[in-house]
């Protein structure tokens, strides 16, 4: 018998044929062999290939029996289910919006919170224990205090930490810790609603706000001492849908613990947003949505983006952050810097939503006349449905615009919640900014699109 092994030549990309010797076979084998004793003999037997194929299957056979019946008993694994084509059950944080000419989107619940950079200690710690009610007499606020609930003792001390001035019309209030963590919920949403109305009481008119199903959930995973949870839940109150917190200061002057007060602020700076995605089937118009995403001349980036992507029979998704303008794409889930320089600091609600289309921003929307000008010169009304990169104002009666956003689709509006590096630019729907306004009881809303669009 011949068979083919490598030799030298084998480096020059061929192979020699070697002729098998037995006899030197043989010695190799003894050579390995030589720690046996000596004089040991070794013993060849050769046997038919066949003979040899038969008794190798003989010894396999019993296992494979055992791997068959091991893989009968096995439960069989289901098929994968289908791509979900119906709204999710509510509480899975996934949302459909309805049908448009923005096409077929879906969004997420997310949350957003500041690095532990942007985070002080000493936030809040200044704050002033106290309460200022303008234009109240005396009378006007004994009978509010009864109104809102409290009991004769909790009125007595509250009088008896009253400074009424009849000159200035009003009545200043500086009300012990135990008495303001004494209050019942729907006492204090009462007396803070009123409080609220009035610039002096920041706690009361720009509250921190939760939904009432996070509460559980952002208190027990934020790392917070049992007492201080305590304290917090104590302070809570009801307003329509929300719980609200505005003694954010008396909690922070009884923490002593400085990396205890930051771990209970990086909870109450966090802010709900919404994750959209468009979702591209192959039926999708493809020419339609990019009329509607490339509004303000932007066609010629969203164009070749979406006809780019892959025809998934379930449909390809698509980050809407990366449909915005090059403004809003750029700071979208994202915090402004800390700085000391004022036009940053002016970079606001009112900034940011009339900067959408802009690249690079200006600079003077950051001042009020400047936003009013454009109002009333460059914007127009929009009775009908508004359209992507309108103009969202909510307006207070008797007060004028206190916010401004963006609509980017069906109810997600682009917004940034203040000027403070502690408030990042988001996506949130309509509901959710309204939620973020307690103090005001009515607010307006209406649509302003630039002349230019």
């Amino acid at each position: 018998m011949q068979r083919e092994e490598p030799s030298q030549s084998a480096a020059e990309g061929r192979a020699t044929p070697i002729k098998y010797d037995s006899a030197v076979h043989a010695k190799r084998v003894e050579s390995a062999l030589g720690g046996l004793e000596s004089g040991s003999k070794v013993f060849y037997f050769r046997a038919p290939r066949y003979a040899v194929v038969v008794l190798v299957l003989a010894l396999l056979m019993p296992w494979a029996v055992v791997a068959v019946m091991w893989l009968r008993s096995k439960p069989s694994v289901a098929p994968a289910e289908p791509v979900q084509t119906v709204a999710p059950p509510v509480g899975t944080g996934k949302h459909r919006c309805k049908p448009g000419p923005w096409g077929r989107i879906e969004y997420y619940d997310m949350v957003a919170q500041p690095p532990d950079e942007f985070i002080s200690p000493s936030f809040f710690t200044e704050a002033p224990d106290q309460w200022l009610f303008k234009g109240y007499s005396k009378a006007a606020l004994v009978e509010l205090l009864v109104s809102a609930g409290l009991t004769p003792e909790q009125r007595s001390a509250i009088e008896g930490c009253t400074d009424f001035s009849a000159a200035a019309n009003q009545c200043v209030v500086k009300p012990p810790f135990e008495l303001v963590s004494g209050l019942s919920p729907a006492s204090r949403a009462k007396l803070y609603a009123a409080l609220g109305k009035f610039a002096e009481n920041p706690g009361q008119r720009d509250p921190f706000i939760f939904m009432p199903e996070q509460i559980d959930e952002w208190l027990d995973d934020g790392g917070l001492a049992e007492s201080t949870e305590e304290l917090v839940r104590k302070l809570l109150y009801p307003h329509g849908n929300t719980v609200l917190l505005s003694d954010t200061g008396m909690i922070m002057k009884r923490l002593t613990d400085a990396d205890e007060r930051v771990r209970l602020l990086r909870i109450l700076f966090r802010r709900n947003s919404v994750y959209p995605r468009l979702i591209l089937t192959p039926d999708a118009d493809v020419k339609a949505l990019t009329a509607y995403w490339g509004k303000g001349g932007h066609e010629v980036e969203i164009g070749p983006l979406l006809n780019s992507l892959p025809r998934n029979p379930e449909g390809v998704a698509v980050n809407v952050a990366l449909l915005l303008p090059k403004f809003a794409r750029e700071r979208l889930y994202r915090y402004p810097l800390p700085s000391s320089d004022p036009k940053r600091n002016s970079h606001d609600c009112h900034w940011s939503a009339f900067n959408f289309f802009n690249d690079p921003p200006e600079e003077r929307f950051g001042r009020p006349e400047a936003v009013r000008a454009t109002l009333e010169n460059d914007c127009y009304p929009v009775p009908g449905s508004p359209t992507l990169g309108d103009l969202v104002l909510f307006t207070a009666p008797d007060v004028g615009i206190i916010h401004s956003a963006v609509y980017v689709a069906d109810d997600i509006l682009f917004t940034k919640g203040g000027p403070a590096f502690t408030s990042p630019w988001l996506l949130m729907t309509k509901a959710a900014v309204l939620a973020a306004f307690p103090a005001y009881e009515r607010l307006n809303v209406s649509y302003h699109r630039l002349k230019k669009l």
